[in-house]
Protein backbone atom coordinates (compact mmCIF):
# COMPACT_ATOMS: atom_id res chain seq x y z
CA UNK A 1 0.00 0.00 0.00
CA UNK A 2 1.48 3.35 -1.36
CA UNK A 3 1.48 5.65 1.72
CA UNK A 4 -1.44 8.82 1.53
CA UNK A 5 -0.51 12.14 -0.64
CA UNK A 6 1.58 14.52 1.50
CA UNK A 7 -1.06 17.67 3.51
CA UNK A 8 -0.87 20.81 3.98
CA UNK A 9 0.41 20.05 6.99
CA UNK A 10 3.56 17.80 6.24
CA UNK A 11 4.68 20.06 3.96
CA UNK A 12 4.80 23.05 6.56
CA UNK A 13 6.56 21.12 9.16
CA UNK A 14 9.07 20.00 6.18
CA UNK A 15 9.89 23.21 5.15
CA UNK A 16 10.37 25.19 8.55
CA UNK A 17 13.49 25.25 8.31
CA UNK A 18 13.84 26.91 4.88
CA UNK A 19 13.70 30.63 5.70
CA UNK A 20 13.89 31.66 1.86
CA UNK A 21 10.35 29.87 1.38
CA UNK A 22 6.37 30.89 2.86
CA UNK A 23 5.22 27.97 3.43
CA UNK A 24 3.55 25.06 1.92
CA UNK A 25 1.34 27.11 -0.38
CA UNK A 26 4.32 28.63 -1.99
CA UNK A 27 6.20 25.38 -2.42
CA UNK A 28 3.63 23.33 -4.19
CA UNK A 29 2.62 26.56 -6.08
CA UNK A 30 6.35 26.72 -7.40
CA UNK A 31 6.05 23.13 -8.29
CA UNK A 32 3.07 23.48 -10.25
CA UNK A 33 4.37 26.66 -12.02
CA UNK A 34 7.28 24.17 -13.23
CA UNK A 35 5.38 21.34 -14.19
CA UNK A 36 3.19 23.36 -16.36
CA UNK A 37 6.20 24.78 -17.81
CA UNK A 38 8.73 21.99 -18.17
CA UNK A 39 6.65 18.33 -17.45
CA UNK A 40 9.21 16.21 -19.21
CA UNK A 41 11.37 17.53 -16.26
CA UNK A 42 12.12 15.25 -13.22
CA UNK A 43 11.87 15.80 -9.45
CA UNK A 44 15.47 15.64 -9.08
CA UNK A 45 16.00 18.58 -11.97
CA UNK A 46 13.03 20.33 -10.23
CA UNK A 47 14.99 20.12 -6.86
CA UNK A 48 18.55 21.49 -8.20
CA UNK A 49 17.12 24.22 -9.49
CA UNK A 50 15.03 25.97 -6.85
CA UNK A 51 17.71 26.95 -3.40
CA UNK A 52 15.83 24.36 -1.03
CA UNK A 53 18.36 21.63 0.84
CA UNK A 54 16.68 18.62 2.14
CA UNK A 55 18.33 17.27 5.07
CA UNK A 56 16.27 14.17 5.51
CA UNK A 57 15.28 11.35 2.60
CA UNK A 58 11.88 11.18 4.24
CA UNK A 59 11.54 15.03 2.97
CA UNK A 60 13.04 14.31 -0.36
CA UNK A 61 10.46 11.44 -0.97
CA UNK A 62 7.67 13.64 0.62
CA UNK A 63 8.24 16.13 -1.99
CA UNK A 64 8.66 13.99 -5.13
CA UNK A 65 5.41 12.40 -4.36
CA UNK A 66 3.94 15.58 -4.09
CA UNK A 67 5.78 16.61 -7.50
CA UNK A 68 4.09 12.88 -8.54
CA UNK A 69 0.89 13.75 -7.60
CA UNK A 70 0.57 17.39 -8.84
CA UNK A 71 2.33 16.10 -12.05
CA UNK A 72 -0.49 13.26 -12.41
CA UNK A 73 -3.51 15.11 -11.73
CA UNK A 74 -1.87 18.17 -14.34
CA UNK A 75 -1.62 15.66 -17.02
CA UNK A 76 -5.30 14.31 -16.77
CA UNK A 77 -6.59 17.45 -17.95
CA UNK A 78 -9.82 16.76 -15.68
CA UNK A 79 -10.13 20.44 -13.71
CA UNK A 80 -9.62 18.42 -10.22
CA UNK A 81 -6.73 20.66 -9.47
CA UNK A 82 -6.54 21.98 -6.65
CA UNK A 83 -4.56 24.22 -4.21
CA UNK A 84 -2.75 23.49 -0.94
CA UNK A 85 -3.78 25.84 1.37
CA UNK A 86 -4.50 25.62 4.98
CA UNK A 87 -7.59 24.23 5.76
CA UNK A 88 -10.62 26.44 5.46
CA UNK A 89 -10.84 26.74 9.55
CA UNK A 90 -7.70 28.72 9.46
CA UNK A 91 -7.83 32.56 9.77
CA UNK A 92 -9.17 34.53 6.56
CA UNK A 93 -6.06 36.45 6.63
CA UNK A 94 -3.95 33.30 6.76
CA UNK A 95 -5.79 31.67 3.97
CA UNK A 96 -5.41 35.32 1.30
CA UNK A 97 -2.15 34.99 2.46
CA UNK A 98 -1.03 31.71 1.52
CA UNK A 99 -2.87 32.06 -1.49
CA UNK A 100 -0.36 35.05 -2.67
CA UNK A 101 2.42 32.53 -1.49
CA UNK A 102 0.97 29.83 -3.98
CA UNK A 103 0.48 32.63 -6.72
CA UNK A 104 3.79 33.64 -5.99
CA UNK A 105 5.59 30.06 -6.29
CA UNK A 106 3.47 29.34 -9.37
CA UNK A 107 4.70 32.04 -11.04
CA UNK A 108 8.32 31.32 -9.84
CA UNK A 109 8.16 27.87 -10.99
CA UNK A 110 6.67 28.68 -14.51
CA UNK A 111 9.44 30.93 -15.14
CA UNK A 112 11.05 28.10 -15.79
CA UNK A 113 9.77 27.97 -19.06
CA UNK A 114 12.23 30.71 -20.39
CA UNK A 115 12.35 34.54 -21.66
CA UNK A 116 12.20 33.60 -24.65
CA UNK A 117 8.60 32.10 -24.96
CA UNK A 118 5.81 33.93 -26.70
CA UNK A 119 2.70 33.46 -24.45
CA UNK A 120 -0.21 33.72 -26.47
CA UNK A 121 -2.96 36.73 -25.54
CA UNK A 122 -5.10 34.55 -23.32
CA UNK A 123 -2.12 33.43 -21.22
CA UNK A 124 -0.87 36.68 -21.32
CA UNK A 125 -3.90 38.16 -19.64
CA UNK A 126 -4.20 35.45 -17.08
CA UNK A 127 -0.89 35.86 -16.10
CA UNK A 128 -1.35 39.85 -15.63
CA UNK A 129 -4.06 38.71 -13.27
CA UNK A 130 -2.02 36.31 -10.95
CA UNK A 131 0.49 38.93 -11.08
CA UNK A 132 -2.29 40.66 -9.71
CA UNK A 133 -3.42 38.45 -7.41
CA UNK A 134 0.07 38.52 -5.99
CA UNK A 135 -0.21 42.10 -4.68
CA UNK A 136 -3.57 42.02 -2.88
CA UNK A 137 -4.18 42.85 0.40
CA UNK A 138 -4.48 39.68 2.38
CA UNK A 139 -7.06 41.23 5.08
CA UNK A 140 -10.18 39.48 4.91
CA UNK A 141 -12.68 40.80 6.91
CA UNK A 142 -15.90 40.07 6.00
CA UNK A 143 -18.66 38.04 3.95
CA UNK A 144 -17.94 39.77 0.44
CA UNK A 145 -13.97 39.46 1.60
CA UNK A 146 -14.25 35.91 2.58
CA UNK A 147 -16.47 35.10 -1.02
CA UNK A 148 -14.03 37.60 -3.21
CA UNK A 149 -11.05 34.65 -1.57
CA UNK A 150 -13.17 32.07 -2.62
CA UNK A 151 -13.95 32.93 -6.57
CA UNK A 152 -10.04 33.97 -6.20
CA UNK A 153 -9.21 30.72 -5.59
CA UNK A 154 -11.19 29.26 -7.90
CA UNK A 155 -10.06 31.63 -10.85
CA UNK A 156 -6.34 30.42 -10.30
CA UNK A 157 -7.66 26.76 -9.95
CA UNK A 158 -8.96 26.92 -13.55
CA UNK A 159 -6.14 29.52 -15.20
CA UNK A 160 -3.90 26.79 -13.71
CA UNK A 161 -5.47 24.12 -15.64
CA UNK A 162 -5.28 26.84 -18.95
CA UNK A 163 -1.82 27.22 -18.73
CA UNK A 164 -1.13 23.30 -18.44
CA UNK A 165 -3.24 22.88 -21.45
CA UNK A 166 -1.75 26.04 -23.66
CA UNK A 167 1.79 24.89 -22.86
CA UNK A 168 1.56 20.75 -23.52
CA UNK A 169 -0.48 20.68 -26.47
CA UNK A 170 0.46 17.55 -28.30
CA UNK A 171 2.25 18.26 -31.48
CA UNK A 172 -0.31 18.29 -34.48
CA UNK A 173 0.97 15.56 -36.98
CA UNK A 174 0.81 16.64 -41.15
CA UNK A 175 -1.85 14.76 -42.39
CA UNK A 176 -0.91 12.23 -44.92
CA UNK A 177 -2.59 11.81 -48.46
Amino acid sequence: MSPANPSYEDIELLIQSADNLEGASEIHGMITGFICARPEDSFTHWLSTVDFSISHSRDRDMLEQLFGQVTEILSRQEFDFDLMLPDDDAPSTTRAMAVSHWVQGFLYGLGFQGDDRQWPEDIQTVLLDLTRIVQLDPQVSDEDDEQALMEITEYIKISVQLIYAELNQPATQPTLH
